[in-house]
């Protein structure tokens, strides 16, 4: 039997400004299934009237979010599955870190994950340093890049005797539960005048963004005004923003220079409110919401035939893909796991574990055993590349597989009701 864990949270107050003057932007409860229980927590996000910053309030513990987070663990990428993709992103922030940081020197990752990120600052001459809270990805960095210093364990627990010429993060300052402590440690770690790049999600693209993957995970949302405040009272100075950054469409890019003791502490000044920053923020989330809700109502009819021809054992289902967006498919359609045939992903290393819905995770040569004559794509990301490899099985089973691209096909759709309502 499933244990049922509750996360209660604890009541906060602004990061940014420490002000307890809040607007509610959305409070909703969920449920989220893991192959070893399952999570029921409430999100009520606020946004303050003094900064602008978003925020869950109550707010996980360190203990639930720990707990959280160890559930929904999501497998290592392998060396041989970073595509194309991943590694132009790469290619990218390298591109844009030695625009800021032409003098190589020490440089520090926080959360460095699998290290590919490491691996590509050694070629470009960095000395390297990684800290990873995950075990095993730890493991799979030092494999991967045994040039680098690679420490498991929490930052706020790390120490370093020498200083760091560049600090970066990448979608790690979101999920922190003080990102002021967060970025007061960095500014310890960093030598005079160091960089800091941080990239994390910025709530002015949240409009054009279809999923609420961008919000229910993350404890805190930065407009960039709030995140310029939190970095001018923890010591740095501002040099560039880049929205949208180098990565994900929701995310922007932040350079930022260390300031002098004395400079940095003049800088901080008062903390005078600004409504504009705050009605800006709640805009972008009602506009947000707004597209959220169109895009799951779309979801759903154009899952809906597909499932009647399954349940009418006319078609064989299986799914492709088991990241983010194979669990969202799930909480927001009409999709059972008695729907699915077999579950298939690229990644050798989830092959064998179970989804959060508790379906085993296999090879794709295991396609053809399954039966199935139509596979869903569970990607928004890399659709048009998993299309490519379905097609190339197609070829090399010998059979046909029909491609459900359903990303696409809600965008279309989407288009198509936009394009006749300004017709209209």
């Amino acid at each position: 039997m499933q244990t049922v864990s509750r996360l209660e949270g604890e009541n906060v107050l602004c990061n940014v400004c420490g002000r307890d003057e809040y607007t509610v932007v959305t409070e909703t409860s969920r449920e989220v299934q893991t192959a070893s229980g399952t999570y029921q927590f409430h999100v009520r996000l606020v946004c303050c009237r003094a900064c602008g910053l978003v925020y869950w309030n109550p707010r996980k513990t360190a203990e639930e979010l720990g707990s959280y987070y160890a559930s929904v663990y999501r497998a290592p990428v392998i060396l041989d599955n970073l595509d194309e993709g991943r590694r132009q992103v790469l290619q990218s922030r390298m591109s844009l870190l030695k625009e800021h940081a032409p003098e190589r020197g020490r440089l520090l990752e926080i959360g460095s994950g699998e290290g590919f990120f490491l691996q590509k600052a050694i070629t470009e001459g960095f000395e390297a340093t990684g800290i990873e809270p995950s075990r095993s990805y730890a493991e799979v960095s030092r494999r991967l890049v045994p040039e680098a210093t690679v420490y498991t364990g929490a930052f706020e627990s790390f120490q370093s005797e020498k200083a760091f010429d560049v600090i970066c993060s990448f979608f790690v300052l979101e999920h922190i539960l003080d990102p002021a402590a967060f970025l007061r440690k960095c500014e310890e770690l960093l030598a005079p005048d160091g960089l800091l790049y941080l990239e994390i999600p910025d709530v002015g693209l949240y409009p054009s963004q279809h999923s609420d993957m961008v919000w229910h995970e993350h404890t805190y949302h930065f407009t960039q005004a709030a995140i310029k405040q939190l970095l001018a009272r923890a010591g740095f100075r501002v040099i560039d923003v880049q929205s949208p950054g180098p990565s994900y469409q929701f995310g922007m890019a932040v350079f930022a220079r260390k300031e002098p003791t004395d400079s940095a502490r003049s800088e901080k000044g008062e903390n005078v409110p600004d409504p504009e920053a705050y009605r800006t923020a709640v805009k972008y989330f009602e506009e947000h919401f707004s597209l959220l809700e169109k895009y799951r109502e779309t979801l759903r009819r154009e899952l809906e035939p597909v499932l009647n021809e399954v349940r009418n054992k006319e078609r064989r289902l299986a799914v492709y893909g088991t990241g983010i967006y194979y669990d969202y498919i799930h909480e927001h359609t009409d999709l059972k796991p008695e729907d699915i045939s077999i579950v298939l992903d690229d990644n050798e290393e989830k092959w064998g574990k179970l989804t959060r819905q508790g379906l085993e995770i296999k090879p794709p040569a295991s396609l053809p055993e399954s039966g199935a004559d139509i596979v869903l794509i569970a990607s928004d990301c890399f659709e048009s590349k998993m299309s490519e490899n379905l097609a190339r099985w197609s070829q090399e089973h010998g059979r046909s597989y029909s491609a459900l691209c359903l990303h696409s096909r809600v965008l279309e759709s989407l288009a198509e009701s936009d394009f006749k309502r300004d017709a209209d």
